[in-house]
C-alpha cells in the first residue's frame, strides 16, 4: 500500500500523529501538512489526532478505545528524537516525492471544488492562493535559471583551465626540444648562433648592405639569417 495512504488510513482509525510518525518515518510536520492538505480534514492539536472540523476533538465513536474504560495518558516521546530507520523503508527522497504527489493531488481537488462554490470569501481565498503559487513559481524559476547559469559558468571555467594546462605542457615540451636543438628556448636571439656575432656587429653589417635595422630591440630573424648565410659561406 502507498505509505501516504497508509498514514491517512491509520489516522482515520484513531492513531495519533506521533504514532504515525514513528511507524512511517515521516516527520510530524509532514503528517500535519498532509492532514491539512486533505479536503474536510484538520489536525486537532489537543488530541494529536485527525478531526473532521477545525478545533474539534474526535468523538468517542472515532476512538479505538472502549468508551467505558478511561484511557491512560499517552507518553509523548521527545519530538526531536529521530526514530530508528527501518531497513525496508524507501529512501527519504522517495518518501518526499510520494508526499508531494499526494499533497498536489489534494490541492488540485481543493481548487477544483472551490471553483464550483458560489462564495465571495472562497473566491477571494482562491485568487490569493493562485497568486501566491504564481509568485512561488516565479521565484523557483528564477532560482533554477541562476543555478543553471552558475553551473554553466563553472563548466566553462574548468574547460578553460584544462586548456591552459594543456597549452602550458605543450609549450614546455617545445622549449625543451628547442634547447636540445641548441636554441635558447625563449624564441629570442641576442646574437648569431653560427658566428657568435653580437647584435651591434649584425647592425653594423646590415648598414653596409643597405638593410634598415632599428638601433634598439630585436633584430629581425631574416636579417640574422642573411648575416649567417653570408658569413657561413665566408667561413667555408
Amino acid at each position: 500500500m502507498n505509505r501516504t495512504r497508509q498514514v491517512l488510513q491509520d489516522l482515520r482509525a484513531g492513531k495519533t500523529v506521533e504514532e504515525c510518525a514513528q511507524e512511517s518515518g515521516f516527520s510530524r510536520a509532514t503528517i500535519i501538512g498532509l492532514i491539512n492538505g486533505q479536503p474536510g480534514l484538520y489536525y486537532n492539536e489537543a488530541t494529536d489526532k485527525l478531526s473532521s472540523h477545525p478545533g474539534a476533538s474526535l468523538s468517542n465513536t472515532d476512538r479505538p478505545d472502549d468508551p467505558g474504560e478511561p484511557s491512560e495518558p499517552e507518553a509523548k516521546p521527545d519530538p526531536d528524537e529521530e526514530p530508528d530507520p527501518d531497513p525496508s523503508d524507501p529512501p527519504h527522497d522517495a518518501k518526499q516525492e510520494e508526499f508531494d504527489e499526494t499533497l498536489l493531488d489534494g490541492l488540485k481537488e481543493v481548487f477544483a471544488g472551490a471553483r464550483q462554490i458560489d462564495s465571495a470569501q472562497i473566491r477571494r481565498s482562491l485568487t490569493k492562493a493562485a497568486t501566491e503559487i504564481s509568485k512561488l513559481r516565479q521565484l523557483y524559476d528564477a532560482w533554477i535559471a541562476k543555478e543553471t547559469a552558475a553551473r554553466e559558468a563553472e563548466r566553462r571555467r574548468q574547460e578553460a583551465e584544462a586548456k591552459v594546462r594543456r597549452l602550458q605542457e605543450q609549450l614546455a615540451a617545445a622549449q625543451a626540444e628547442l634547447r636540445d636543438a641548441g636554441g635558447s628556448g625563449t624564441g629570442k636571439r641576442g646574437h648569431s648562433a653560427i658566428s657568435g656575432a653580437s647584435a651591434s656587429t649584425i647592425r653594423a653589417w646590415a648598414k653596409t648592405r643597405g638593410i634598415e635595422v632599428n638601433e634598439r630591440g630585436r633584430i629581425p630573424e631574416a636579417v640574422v639569417e642573411q648575416y649567417e648565410l653570408e658569413h657561413a659561406g665566408a667561413q667555408a
